[in-house]
This record gives C-alpha cells, structure tokens and sequence, in this order.
C-alpha cells in the first residue's frame, strides 16, 4: 500500500526516503496540473515508526521548493501516530475532547456570572 486516502487528508507509505521524496514530486506536478496546492505547513513526516532507526536524522523533504518538516509524531484523522520502536497510537486527545463535550452536557455552565 503506497498512500491512504480520506476526503483532503492523504498519508504516503514508503519504505525508502528517496522513494518518498518521488512519490511528493508526483503528488506536486499532479495538484499543479488541476490548480491544487498542498499546506506544507500542515504536512509531516515521520520516520518509521517501527524499528531500530525511528530516530535517525534524515535530510528534509520537500514538495515543489517547500520542506517538509520532520516530527516525532503525526495526526491524522484525530488520532495520533508516535514514532518508536514499535506502533504507538496516543488516542488521549480524543478521549479528552469526548470528556470536555460530555461535560460541557452534563454539567452547563451558566452563560452569566
């Protein structure tokens, strides 16, 4: 599997840099063809995350004249992806918003003070 999809959100899957950094230029000169642009602000990478090498120093990449930032972990779909030794999953944000939504039902606070 090479990428996974959702609506805007797209993860690429490679199991090389160099191999990533094509499947970034084909994404480029594919959104440049039909007028899209990507958020690099937005976009990471993350190296592994599983094995001996989920901490090594990689050179950055980029999308058209862009670099990418390179990060311990990624969001996607609200859930967040750790980079370590094996998969980690940290679900602790969606659990804490699903508490604040609970509570902000359960126990209103009054709009005046």
């Amino acid at each position: 599997m090479g990428c996974l999809l959702y609506a805007d959100d797209i993860i690429l899957f490679s199991p090389s840099v160099r191999g990533l950094q094509m499947m970034l230029d084909t994404c480029h000169e594919v959104a440049r063809y039909v007028s899209l642009s990507f958020n690099v602000g937005k976009c990471r990478c993350i190296a592994g995350p599983i094995g001996k090498m989920y901490n090594a120093v990689i050179f950055p990449l980029r999308i058209g004249n862009l670099q990418i930032e390179w990060s311990n972990c990624i969001k996607y779909l609200g859930v967040y992806v750790v980079s370590c030794k094996h998969v980690k999953f940290d679900i602790n944000p969606v659990k804490r918003s699903f508490y604040a939504a609970c509570n902000s039902i359960l126990f209103p606070q009054p709009w005046y003070k």
